[in-house]
């Protein structure tokens, strides 16, 4: 297992610290404050928590596809709970693949 892939699953271990880091950086790019994230303030979240902990950034297929499976409301928008789910599930399949 790699050095990455042990920070990020330690980072998934410790709930409250993770669910720290999405909601500080959803709220920054929730730039409205209206509780929601378009898909351009999702693909400058995910770039930056990526950078954070030194794993590759998703790309715009996987962004595009990511934002039709949580966008449970169809109407262009991500809420936080949506934003965490979104990457803990991204976090996961990089602590299986190894990354």
């Amino acid at each position: 297992m790699s050095d990455q892939t042990k920070q990020i699953k330690e980072l998934l271990m410790d709930k409250e610290r993770f669910k720290a880091m999405c909601k500080s950086i959803f709220d920054e790019m929730d730039k409205d404050k209206g509780g929601s994230i378009d898909i351009n303030e999702l693909e400058a979240a995910l770039i930056k928590m990526s950078k954070k902990n030194g794993v590759p950034a998703p790309s715009k297929k996987d962004i595009q596809d990511t934002m039709k499976i949580f966008d449970k409301s169809k109407d262009g928008k991500i809420q936080l709970d949506e934003f965490i789910q979104v990457t803990k599930e991204s976090y996961e399949k990089m602590v299986k693949n190894d990354l």
